[in-house]
């Protein structure tokens, strides 16, 4: 008899554990209305199209969801901005990024190269990122004279890689 109270609890607790989790869904990302200001006001005079692609998954990934939603809205409130999603679990060129998890946000437009955001661009990093989709689409940036002629004299195509900190 204790043998069989023994399996019968053992097989409640296996059931009980086996049940879809109650938790509840996460609410849909909000970005609040500074950012669509702010996108709005940087992306107006971009004359050329930008193709976005964000890749996303991978072990580690943070703020995967935000970035996707920034994504999104600079798509819907620029009629320049066309937007694509990869997975890195199921899509080859993921990988190609040399990157364990996402987000990476790339912008390809009429400037030469590729631009790419590693992460998510939140808060004082909201407006670089953002004029760099305006540089990606050919629109000119006022530059530094000192950095333009600098620029201007290079010979062969450079990485450039730009780490920021955390507020």
């Amino acid at each position: 008899m204790r043998s069989e109270l023994i399996i019968a609890a053992v097989a409640a607790l296996t059931f009980l554990s086996c049940q879809p989790s109650k938790e509840a869904a996460k609410p849909p990302v909000r970005l609040g209305p500074d950012v669509e200001r702010l996108a709005g006001e940087i992306l107006a005079p971009m004359a050329n199209p930008v193709a976005l692609q964000i890749t996303r998954g991978g072990n580690g990934e943070t703020m995967g969801e935000e970035a996707q939603a920034l994504v999104d809205l600079i798509a819907r409130i620029s009629p320049n901005v066309s937007m694509n999603r990869l997975d890195i679990a199921t899509h080859p060129d993921g990988v190609d990024l040399g990157v364990s998890h996402g987000p990476v946000i790339e912008m390809k437009g009429k400037a030469p190269g590729i631009l790419r955001y590693y992460g998510y661009p939140e808060r004082k990093e909201t407006r670089p990122f953002l004029e760099g989709i305006l540089s990606a689409s050919g629109h000119q940036v006022n530059l530094a004279p000192e950095v333009a002629s600098y620029i201007s004299e290079l010979d062969k195509e450079v990485l450039i890689r730009i780490f920021t900190t955390p507020d």
